[in-house]
């Protein structure tokens, strides 16, 4: 009886706290489930941080015994869960995570390793569970294809939620649109589900996003939503009973911290992994791919994604780092071949300086070279001219000296018989004269066409 009480207790008590998120945010310290008694100190005091569940959730039933199963496992005074508000740093401070993929990838500098999650018979491949559904009211002609929902007013659960708001962008963005500018507006339900299709019916939005499945379950409960019109429906197989709009994802998962060690995460999965179902088939099992989820982030740049919304030098050395070693290794090399380049032009520069100048400076000997023998030719001439002159003159000069010396004897003598020889001397010495001078007419042209070939 007293077990029973407990448990209903803690199951009443799990109600109440997610139901008080269809109002308003969360803070980490709302506990779900507290210690019964003074923790055992030789035992490890073990927190759980679970995400809130935008109700109603197909996976509730199954949070209440795994609650239970982790208090038989850790003992019930060194247990507890507290609301996860979503700040990364309350990380540091627990030992188990458990909310949507989305939580599990949004966290992925934390360490978190997910150790198991939900199956059910509605979806029997926990990698393939979680999707949204785009809807309007049936009354809303004008809103049946893409087209026709851009510019349109959005509701959702929040900013953050996966299947509430994530997911539904990510199929705008697999679609070629913008996500972050495809809808006029966007107001939220603080993870109140329902509260969506209210906004639809009060005019205040136009598209709703919300869980697959959700319009089943209410449904059942005896909701009246015949006039909720779904949009982007998506084939996704015959083993599917929802309807999506989107393509579908892991289902719930808990995932351990690096605070806690491989022993206790071993008897945490041996536990869950021997739960037996609840009704409608819940069941922790082993989930294999998040590799579309991660990417779907990756493409909206949110989650473990959003630091790409902000350019700083990390981010963008993150993204483009070998662009970035081989732009500094082409910098580096362009740089050496620069200087290179400068160096090899400037000794080539002084090469050509100086050997203009040498070009100068033998320009300058042979033009010295050229005005020298130019002299030395003219000063040739001169020298020639005047041994011609010298030459053609010594023997009619000769001759004159030499009838000079004559006359000069017979006038010594006085003897008045001479006076033919003297005229004879005197007509020898007139011819040898005109001899001279007719060397000295021929000459003269000669003089002058040498100097003028000087001169040329």
């Amino acid at each position: 009886m007293k077990t029973f009480l407990r448990t209903l207790t803690l199951l009443c008590l799990c109600v109440l706290s997610l139901s008080a998120l269809s109002e308003e945010s969360v803070s980490p310290s709302e506990v779900l489930v507290k210690p019964f008694g003074r923790p055992d100190p030789n035992s490890p005091f073990i927190t759980m941080l679970v995400s809130p569940l935008a109700r109603p959730n197909g996976q509730e039933d199954i949070i209440p015994q795994t609650f239970r199963a982790l208090q038989e496992v850790f003992g019930p005074n060194n247990f507890r869960a507290v609301l996860f508000s979503g700040n990364p740093e309350d990380i540091k401070d627990a030992d188990l995570v458990l909310g949507s993929t989305g939580t599990y990838l949004r966290m992925p500098n934390k360490g978190l390793r997910d150790l198991a999650t939900v199956a059910s018979d509605l979806h029997p491949d926990p990698n393939k569970a979680e999707g949204s559904l785009f809807v309007t009211l049936k009354s809303r002609n004008d809103i049946n294809t893409l087209e026709d929902m851009k510019g349109k007013r959005l509701a959702a659960t929040g900013p953050n939620g996966f299947a509430g708001h994530d997911l539904a962008l990510g199929e705008l963005a697999q679609r070629g649109q913008d996500p972050d500018h495809f809808f006029s507006s966007e107001i939220y339900t603080h993870y109140d589900m329902p509260a969506v299709l209210t906004k639809l019916r009060n005019n205040q939005a136009d598209i709703g996003i919300i869980r697959n499945c959700l319009l089943e379950n209410l449904k059942k409960q005896g909701d009246n939503v015949d006039d909720i019109k779904p949009l982007l429906v998506k084939d996704v197989g015959e083993s599917e009973r929802c309807l999506t709009s989107t393509d579908l994802y892991p289902n719930w998962t808990i995932a351990a911290t690096p605070r806690l060690s491989p022993e206790l995460s071993r008897r945490v999965v041996l536990k869950l992994f021997s739960l037996p179902s609840n009704p409608g088939g819940l069941h922790w099992t082993v989930a294999s791919d998040y590799s579309g989820a991660d990417a779907m982030y990756k493409q909206i740049r949110r989650g473990p994604y959003a630091y790409l919304r902000e350019w700083n030098l990390k981010r963008f050395w993150d993204m483009y780092w070998p662009w970035c070693l081989l732009g500094l290794v082409l910098l580096a090399t362009g740089i050496a071949h620069n200087i290179r380049t400068g160096y090899l032009v400037e000794k080539r520069t002084r090469q050509l300086r100086e050997s203009f100048q040498n070009q100068r400076r033998l320009e300058g000997k042979a033009r010295r070279a050229q005005e020298k023998m130019a002299s030395l030719q003219k000063t040739g001439v001169v020298g020639q001219m005047s041994l011609i002159v010298a030459h053609e003159l010594r023997q009619p000069l000769s001759a004159i000296s030499g009838y000079l010396h004559g006359i000069e004897r017979l006038l010594d003598q006085n003897n008045p018989a001479n006076s033919a020889m003297l005229s004879s001397g005197i007509g020898a010495i007139k011819s040898q004269a005109k001899t001279a001078e007719s060397i000295l007419e021929k000459v003269r042209p000669m003089r002058a066409k040498k100097v003028s070939l000087v001169l040329c």
